[in-house]
């Protein structure tokens, strides 16, 4: 029950957020992350020591199609779930002492609030559909988050580019996890992993996996996709270090390594996800330290990390996996530490450009240390646990069989340039000699830097400890990713070995190309990005056809939908019908047209078709619109009269008064239009009889044709049975409205109301601008 409880008090808090935000100002940081804070003791008291058995949860949801509100909490959800908590609980703090008393800081605590228990929702669901709404749920709230300063236009625009990126992958997850499904036969994530067999001999196997995958690099970041993320750092520094560290961007691994069991042995698995993971690994290394920004150097660093987990969860050698822990978890640690040292620059100093920024280590020197051990680790220096994530991605890349030597030069061409973009945030801004910035810098309180400090830290105890007690926490994790039970250990030290080895020659290089690094700067500034035009820049292209698709759809509307209504009828009704005979055509669709009975014909009900059909002629003929109203008002009345024939005394009650009040309001309306246009050509006149005659036709067609067919037993017995006993009325179809649809009506409702507030809001603004012309007149 705790699982589901987890992601529900989050839910709640984030309804409360804004409140708790007004009555308590820059307070509420410290109080709603007693929230992360304590879902991570958790963790760390209850599930750490038992991954040996994983938490299961679930309920019935729409058992028809085989789905629950079913979690699974497992060596791979407890990971995710305790760097998310554990990274949330200081950037809930971080966030106050970034902002301080800012107006909106309850609004921006219900949108991470909201980010957070969707994440946690995501890393625990075991049902594909619920897991797919926790995705699409993260989606929307970083749309809110990126775009939490809403006044700049620079906001929306990146804002609006993460969700059309991720949204437009997530259609694709969609669809795939549908295909999913329906090859495994269960929606249950934990039972669809013991199906692997199933999933590769199925011929929709191909596009289940192009469009799970399509999904996942769009949410984290992959080449060619990778260039939201750097345009989302306009956002706050603490929404950027808790988006880019820890969950969103890698809610797309979280989901590759979660279908792992089920998707590796894919043919196309390899090729697809480890060639992918590589150009983005090696792109976003090469663009990270030339930057000058320093969320922008981080950003392409983390596109690089991304990449870099792609890379190890595609490569299917024995050491991939066991790096991929590893690297993971210290990404989470150290990006998180620097991401907030970026911030805290930005915040005390007054900018981000490392150009300005030089000889900050007496005025924040609490900063400095964090920053340079998060570097440290980033650099992967020993003793600290980045050391050993970039010793195990080495073992990995050097176990590489798919294009192994490739593998090999990626992996130490991106190490040495990390470790360039390590030196630039973590150190360059703290040493030399001080230059004045924007704002006088000095340290910030305990709320700012008690984060970076911790997540800088804590790399240096985990990094000497590992050997003593991660072996159930990496096997739980490990075990998960591959589907199969594993027992492993991590240690700083292997002895002297290739990948050592590797490892001080990448360390070495960094620190060439650091020395180097003004002189690299300005040779691609004369080359590469003189000759490489910014229309070929990701988030331009993106720019380029988001404007061309509104300026298609801009034109197709000014060609299709003129100001004229009867031009808009006609068009839209020729393409329904082409539509519909044409799907006729082509599905072949028998027509067992049995003939109505007409040897006794119900005389009312004759005598009242007739009246209709009079009616009709009469509306086509007549001259004003008055008439043509009051004619089609006598159709809805002669319906009435069939409801009370049939004994539907209720049905032709409420006919007959919203025909009365549609007369009405169409006399009172239409008197002031002018009268029908009577010179339309005969060619014109034609064709709209013409028209008339095949819509009717058709929709005869369909009624005929649904009245004959019957999929399920009628349901119209089950009301009747059940009016009294379960809704407690005598009047079966009150009870359907009110009880056994009563969410329809609810919707109809509000409907209504809608179209009500829009037409009082436009009288009210037309009441206001005559009032505004009469004073001006009288003036």
């Amino acid at each position: 029950m705790a699982l589901p409880l987890i992601v529900v008090v989050g839910l709640l808090l984030s309804c409360l957020a804004p409140t708790l935000g007004r009555l308590l100002g820059q307070k509420v940081a410290p109080l709603l992350a007693l929230f992360p804070a304590a879902v991570c003791l958790w963790l760390c008291a209850t599930v750490l020591p038992n991954l040996d058995t994983p938490l299961l949860f679930e309920a019935p949801w729409i058992p028809s199609l085989n789905m629950s509100y079913a979690f699974h909490l497992d060596g791979l959800s407890a990971l995710f779930m305790l760097f998310i908590s554990a990274i949330g609980t200081f950037i809930f703090m971080y966030a106050g002492g970034y902002l301080g008393n800012h107006p909106q800081l309850g609004r921006l605590f219900a949108f991470l609030l909201l980010f957070f228990s969707a994440m946690l929702g995501l890393v625990i669901a075991d049902d594909l559909i619920l897991l797919f709404i926790f995705w699409e749920l993260t989606s929307i709230s970083s749309f809110f988050l990126i775009g939490f300063k809403h006044e700049s236009e620079e906001a929306r625009r990146s804002a609006l580019q993460a969700l059309l990126v991720t949204g437009a992958g997530g259609l694709a997850l969609l669809a795939g996890l549908i295909l999913l499904g329906d090859i495994g036969g269960t929606y249950r994530v934990s039972e669809l992993l013991l199906r692997g067999d199933t999933f590769i001999r199925h011929p929709l196997s191909d596009a289940a996996l192009l469009l799970i995958l399509a999904g996942a690099f769009t949410k984290s970041a992959q080449f060619p996709f990778h260039f939201w993320l750097p345009g989302a750092m306009v956002a706050p520094t603490p929404i950027s270090a808790f988006l880019h560290s820890a969950t969103m961007v890698k809610a797309g691994i979280f989901l590759l390594a979660r279908l792992h069991p089920l998707l590796s042995d894919h043919l196309w698995w390899t090729p697809l996800v480890a060639g992918a993971g590589a150009i983005t690994m090696t792109y976003g290394a090469l663009r990270s330290p030339w930057e000058r920004d320093l969320k922008t150097i981080l950003a392409y660093a983390t596109v690089s990390v991304l990449g870099m987990l792609t890379m190890l969860l595609g490569l299917g050698v024995d050491k991939a996996i066991p790096a991929f822990v590893a690297v993971i978890l210290a990404h989470a640690f150290y990006k998180a530490s620097l991401f907030m040292v970026a911030g805290i620059l930005d915040h005390q100093c007054g900018t981000r450009n490392i150009d300005e920024l030089r000889g900050l280590r007496s005025a924040l020197p609490i900063t400095s240390v964090a920053a340079g051990l998060a570097a440290v680790s980033m650099m992967g220096i020993p003793p600290l646990f980045g050391f050993i994530a970039k010793e195990k991605l080495i073992e990995a890349a050097l176990k590489a069989e798919w294009y192994g030597m490739l593998m090999i030069a990626a992996v130490f061409v991106s190490a040495a340039c990390l470790t360039v973009s390590a030196w630039q945030v973590g150190f360059r801004p703290f040493r030399g000699t001080p230059k004045p910035t924007p704002k006088q810098a000095k340290e910030g309180g305990p709320l700012l830097w008690a984060g970076p400090l911790f997540f800088a830290i804590l790399p240096v105890p985990l990094g000497l400890l590992v050997s003593f007690w991660s072996g159930p926490f990496f096997s739980a994790a490990v075990g998960a990713i591959q589907g199969q039970n594993l027992e492993m250990t991590v240690k700083l030290w292997y002895g002297f070995n290739l990948a050592l080895l590797m490892s001080f020659l990448i360390l070495g290089a960094g620190v060439g190309l650091t020395l180097k690094r003004d002189k690299i700067t300005a040779y691609l500034k004369r080359t590469v990005y003189a000759k490489w035009p910014a229309a070929f820049h990701g988030a331009a292209v993106f720019q380029f056809g988001l404007k061309q698709a509104f300026a298609l759809a801009n034109a197709q509307t000014r060609i299709l939908f003129q100001d004229a209504l009867r031009h808009n009828l006609t068009f839209i009704m020729v393409v329904f019908l082409g539509l519909g005979f044409t799907i006729l055509k082509i599905t072949n669709v028998a027509w067992p047209f049995n003939p109505v009975p007409l040897d006794n014909p119900p005389l009312f009900e004759l005598m009242i078709g007739l009246v209709i059909v009079a009616a009709i002629a009469a509306a086509i003929r007549a001259q004003s619109m008055v008439v043509a109203a009051a004619c089609l008002g006598v159709v809805g009345f002669a319906v009435s009269c069939f409801f009370m024939i049939h004994g539907a005394i209720d049905l032709a009650i409420t006919q007959l008064v919203i025909e009365t009040l549609t007369v009405l309001l169409f006399v009172l309306v239409v008197h002031r239009f002018p009268d029908f246009n009577t010179k339309e050509s005969e060619l014109r006149r034609r064709f709209d009889a013409l028209l008339a005659a095949a819509s009717g036709a058709f929709m005869t067609l369909l009624i005929w044709k649904a009245d004959l067919i019957q999929l399920q037993d009628p349901i119209s017995g089950y009301f009747a049975e059940n009016s009294m006993t379960k809704g407690y009325g005598q009047n079966v179809v009150n009870v359907i409205l009110v009880d056994f649809r009563a969410l329809d009506t609810l919707g109809e409702i509000v409907v209504l109301l809608i179209a009500a507030l829009g037409v009082y809001s436009l009288t009210r603004q037309k009441l206001k601008k005559a009032k505004k012309a009469t004073e001006g007149g009288a003036a």
